[in-house]
């Protein structure tokens, strides 16, 4: 669950009861627009565990959001290595 990969691929089929995360996760096809749409949806998921903190249970959403947080920071480098080899590649 701590990857990019996996909230992309399940967030289209995860039902969210936020109407106002709702209507702006859509399916997208675009990496950095994919990108920001699973990190409005990890935000969701973040505020939906806060009702169940402390709780005693054996998952730890903090240590699966810093999983995806150095998954995202990860990501972002790489697009933005590839943005300026673009770039440069026209120069």
């Amino acid at each position: 669950m701590g990857t990019f990969v996996y909230l992309d691929a399940v967030v289209v089929d995860t039902p969210i009861v936020d109407e106002s995360v709702a209507s702006i996760i859509a399916d997208k096809e675009d990496i950095e627009m994919r990108l920001d749409r699973v990190k409005i949806f990890t935000d969701y998921l973040g505020r939906s565990w806060e009702s169940f903190r402390g709780d005693g249970h054996a998952f730890d959403w903090d240590e699966v959001r810093q999983q995806l947080d150095r998954d995202y920071e990860r990501i972002e480098r790489t697009l933005s290595k590839t943005a300026q080899l673009e770039m440069d590649s026209k120069l």
